[in-house]
C-alpha cells in the first residue's frame, strides 16, 4: 500500500495522475497524504446537510444511521428529528446536545441529495473516471461519517461486487484502516460474513493511518474495517460499476415513470396491443417487440445517470415561482449537462440532474439546449421576444429547470 507526496488540487490532472499511478489504475489500495484541501469538505457542509435531513428524509426511510458506543440507536436518531440543528449551533455543540459524553457515529448515505453544492464539487470525480479510464456508466453514492465511534459499527466487511471507495478525510482525528485479503479473512473467521471482533484478526491484516486532509482509495475486494477513536469528519464516495442486473432492474423502474411512453419514441412503430397479444411466456424477451421497450428504458436510465454525473438527484425539487423571470438571465449549473432524445411529432425527452420530462416544441428547445450546454448565459426576455407565441411555455420550461437545479439565475 503506497503513501505518496501530495498533488496540488483534488481532481486536477496531477491529482488523477498520482491516484492512478499509485493505485495501479484503481485496482490497488493507496493513500495520498495531505491531498484534500480544508475547503473541499467542511464542518459547514455537514451542518448544511444535517439541517436539511429532518425535512427531506422521512424518519422511517433508510439513509441515516446513528450509533452510540458501537450500537445502532433509535433514541438519539429520534432526538435529531425532534430537536434538530439550530442556526446558532456548531457541529460539536449539536452532537454534544444529542449524544452527551457518549462515543457516537453519524453515517448518512446519498449526502449530495441534501447539499447540491457538494454534488457540484464531486461531479468532476465522475468525469475523471470516464475520461481517464473510459468507463462511461457509473453509479456514485456520497456518504458522510462523523464522530469518535471507534471501530466501524457493522464490523469487518466487504463492500460488494464492483464497489470501490474513495475516502476524503478531514479530521481532525485520524482513522486507522485495516485490510484483509479474502483468503486470509475466510481462513481466520470461517466465513465471508461481517465480523465484529476485529481485534482478534488485526495481526493478519494490513493497517494504514489516514490523517486529516488525506485521500484513501479502497478498490473492490479487500475486507476492511476503520477505527476512529478521535472525533473526525470524512466524506466517502462509493463507485459502483453498472452490472447487467442493474441495467435491467433500472430499465423496469424507468418503465413505471410518467415520461416513459415508447409509443412516441422516434422510430418506434409497434402498437401496444400487438406487444401484449404476442405474449412472453416461453420465449426470449429480445425476440419480442417488448424488447424495444426494454432497450428504450435502458437508454432512459443511461442518460438520466449521466445527466447528474452518476449521483442521485436532489431529494427535493423546489416549487418556486419567478414573477420577474422574463427580465432574468440563466446559465446551466456546471459541470452538469442536459441530454435529449428525439420523440415523434416535434417532441423531445430531456434528461436533467437525473430527472426526465417530455416536451413539445423540440425545434424551439434544442437550439436553447445547445447554448445552455455550451455554458452560455441566456437572456430569457430575448428568447421570449423571438418567440412571442410561446411565452407561457418558455416561462414554464425555465421554471422547471430552475426548480430542479439544472440551471441557475445569473446577474448580467
Amino acid at each position: 500500500m503506497a503513501s505518496t507526496t501530495p498533488p496540488p488540487t483534488v481532481f486536477s490532472q496531477a491529482w488523477w495522475n498520482e491516484l492512478l499511478e499509485e493505485s495501479n489504475y484503481l485496482t490497488e489500495a493507496c493513500l495520498i497524504k495531505n491531498s484534500v484541501p480544508a475547503q473541499f469538505f467542511t464542518e459547514q457542509d455537514i451542518l448544511n446537510i444535517i439541517q436539511e435531513v429532518p425535512d427531506k428524509l422521512s424518519f422511517s426511510a433508510p439513509g441515516l444511521r446513528v450509533y452510540t458506543d458501537g450500537k445502532q440507536v433509535i433514541k438519539e436518531l429520534s432526538e435529531m428529528y425532534r430537536s434538530p440543528l439550530q442556526p446558532h449551533e456548531g457541529l460539536q455543540e449539536f452532537t454534544q446536545r444529542i449524544f452527551g459524553q457518549q462515543k457516537f457515529g453519524i453515517i448518512l448515505n446519498r449526502a449530495t441529495q441534501y447539499h447540491d453544492t457538494l454534488a457540484r464539487r464531486l461531479a468532476p470525480l465522475y468525469q475523471g473516471i470516464v475520461e481517464e479510464l473510459g468507463v462511461p456508466w457509473l453509479d456514485l453514492n456520497a456518504t458522510i461519517f462523523v464522530g469518535n465511534y471507534g471501530y466501524t459499527p457493522f464490523g469487518v466487511h466487504y463492500d460488494g461486487e464492483a464497489n470501490s471507495v474513495i475516502h476524503f478525510h478531514q479530521g481532525p482525528g485520524k482513522k486507522l484502516m485495516t485490510l484483509w485479503d479474502e483468503e486470509v479473512f475466510v481462513e481466520k473467521t470461517g466465513s465471508r460474513l461481517h465480523y465484529c471482533e476485529p481485534e482478534k484478526i488485526l495481526p493478519y491484516g494490513t493497517t494504514c493511518q489516514i490523517e486529516a486532509h488525506d485521500t484513501f482509495y479502497l478498490p473492490e475486494g479487500p475486507f476492511h474495517i476503520g477505527n476512529t477513536e478521535e472525533f473526525s469528519m470524512a466524506l466517502t464516495v462509493v463507485i459502483k460499476g453498472i452490472s447487467v442486473k442493474d441495467w435491467l432492474s433500472n430499465a423496469l423502474a424507468e418503465m413505471n415513470t410518467e415520461s416513459f411512453d415508447p409509443e412516441i419514441l422516434a422510430g418506434y412503430e409497434s402498437e401496444v396491443n400487438d406487444i401484449l397479444a404476442s405474449g412472453l411466456i416461453g420465449t426470449e424477451v429480445n425476440e419480442q417487440k417488448f424488447g424495444s421497450w426494454v432497450k428504450a428504458a435502458m437508454e432512459d436510465y443511461q442518460w438520466s445517470l449521466k445527466s447528474n454525473c452518476g449521483f442521485r438527484p436532489p431529494r427535493w425539487s423546489d416549487q418556486k415561482t419567478f414573477p420577474e423571470l422574463a427580465r432574468q438571465s440563466v446559465q446551466i449549473i456546471t459541470p452538469f449537462c442536459i441530454y435529449h432524445q428525439p420523440l415523434k411529432n416535434d417532441q423531445v425527452r430531456l434528461y436533467y440532474r437525473r430527472n426526465k420530462s417530455n416536451f413539445a416544441h423540440a425545434s424551439l428547445l434544442l437550439p436553447l439546449l445547445e447554448r445552455l450546454n455550451a455554458g452560455e448565459v441566456i437572456e430569457i426576455g430575448q428568447i421570449m421576444a423571438q418567440h412571442p407565441d410561446y411565452q407561457t411555455f418558455l416561462i414554464d420550461f425555465f421554471t422547471l429547470l430552475l426548480n430542479h437545479q439544472a440551471i441557475e439565475l445569473k446577474q448580467t
